[in-house]
């Protein structure tokens, strides 16, 4: 294989490459957020809790945050899986890119079979991470939802 083709076969996973590392970047960005708004709901439900007595809002702000909590803790958990599936695929495509380069210089057969295995592979782990970021979008407006209580259902219908 010639320098030229080289670089030519080895672009697509570069291109790959970079393309998860935005949105893996992204991503860790959300985490940081999300484990952040976690922190903060812990905070308030700590204080509401040493209350000796609540009042009607307070006791109703209460049980949200303990309906948002868990489902704060699942999107942290969905927004993590999808950053190591881009890291992952990252990775593949990194190992795509040497077995490439190994390809043209040792066995060519064996090495380009590895160089599209890795391929696969990294374009699975930018799927995975597709898709569960696509799941963690549906529960962020299910913590929406427990936020703002019955006005989103009110609002929604009257629209």
């Amino acid at each position: 294989m010639a320098p030229d083709d080289l670089i030519a076969t080895a672009l697509a996973p570069a291109v790959a490459m970079s393309t998860g590392a935005i949105l893996a970047t992204s991503l860790q960005g959300r985490f940081s957020s999300i484990v952040d708004r976690i922190r903060e709901l812990a905070s308030e439900r700590r204080q509401l809790r040493t209350l000796v007595a609540l009042s009607e809002p307070e006791g109703a702000r209460l049980a949200r945050i303990e309906r948002q909590l868990p489902l704060m803790v699942a999107r942290g958990r969905w927004v993590q899986a999808s950053v190591v599936f881009f890291y992952g695929g990252i990775a593949a495509f990194l190992a795509c890119t040497l077995a490439l380069a190994f390809a043209a210089r040792g066995v060519p057969g064996a090495w380009r079979a590895a160089a599209e295995v890795c391929f696969l592979v990294g374009l699975s782990g930018l799927l995975a991470g597709v898709v569960t970021e696509i799941l963690e979008m549906r529960l962020a407006f299910r913590v929406v939802r427990v936020e703002v209580g019955g006005e989103v259902a009110t609002t929604t219908r009257a629209a």
